[in-house]
């Protein structure tokens, strides 16, 4: 699926909660509502054991939750099966995480293709997908490169590269400058605000304030409570 259209809502919770059993239960995530609207930038902040991860998993169709309702593209997530969720995943969620997680010896090319295996892209199409995935974010000439004669910010963007190349409604963001210096930080967010500036619905989950700035808007979470936290910029 193609990016959002602008206003059209890609992603909406209605009281979504996650409780993980005890003794004693953990509520992790209290009973929350988010909308967010196709082209929006969010940043979801928070400091560590806040319920970041939790709500990254939840995002991400990486858990279920055990209160309300998660929609995306108007699927109502919580009623499918593991399969629909998994083809749902792979067709309108673009992950970006903190470390990368690029295959050392294949090429750049190489490591945004394997995103396309689990969609059922035709084989013969992928190569070319790929590489227009990696010339969107700069790396053109990186093409046929492997990971470990790149700098960490282009890794990053071969990240970037691999969560677009299915063209997916959201990209969602997990800590995208962690384990970057600030010369390679600046390269990727300048890159992600290019993208939300194409249309792109992006959520970076972040604790570092310089970067959850760049958002226009921010939401924080603290103690397992989603708040609020205004518009910014743009």
């Amino acid at each position: 699926m193609m990016y959002g259209e602008q206003r059209r809502a890609v992603l909406q919770l209605v009281g979504l909660g996650r409780t993980f059993p005890g003794p004693p239960p953990i509520e992790a995530l209290h009973p929350s509502d988010l909308t967010v609207h196709g082209g929006e930038y969010l940043a979801i902040t928070g400091p560590s054991g806040s319920g970041k991860s939790t709500l990254l998993h939840l995002l991400g169709l990486l858990d279920r939750p055990t209160a309300g309702q998660y929609l995306l593209d108007g699927n109502d997530t919580a009623h499918l099966r593991e399969r629909e969720r998994s083809s749902l995943r792979a067709n309108n969620i673009g992950f970006v995480f903190q470390s990368f997680h690029l295959m050392p010896h294949r090429s750049a090319a190489e490591n945004v293709e394997l995103a396309m295996l689990y969609n059922r892209s035709p084989r013969g199409s992928r190569r070319a997908a790929a590489e227009d995935a990696l010339r969107q974010v700069g790396l053109a000439h990186r093409i046929d490169a492997r990971p470990n004669t790149m700098s960490g910010g282009e890794r990053q963007r071969v990240a970037v590269a691999r969560a677009l190349v299915n063209r997916p409604s959201l990209l969602l963001c997990d800590e995208p400058t962690g384990n970057l210096d600030s010369a390679n930080s600046h390269s990727v967010m300048e890159q992600l605000g290019k993208l939300h500036a194409e249309g792109y619905t992006i959520i970076v989950i972040t604790h570092d304030p310089g970067v959850a700035a760049l958002a226009q808007r921010v939401v924080e979470i603290r103690d397992g409570y989603l708040i609020e936290a205004g518009a910014l910029g743009f």
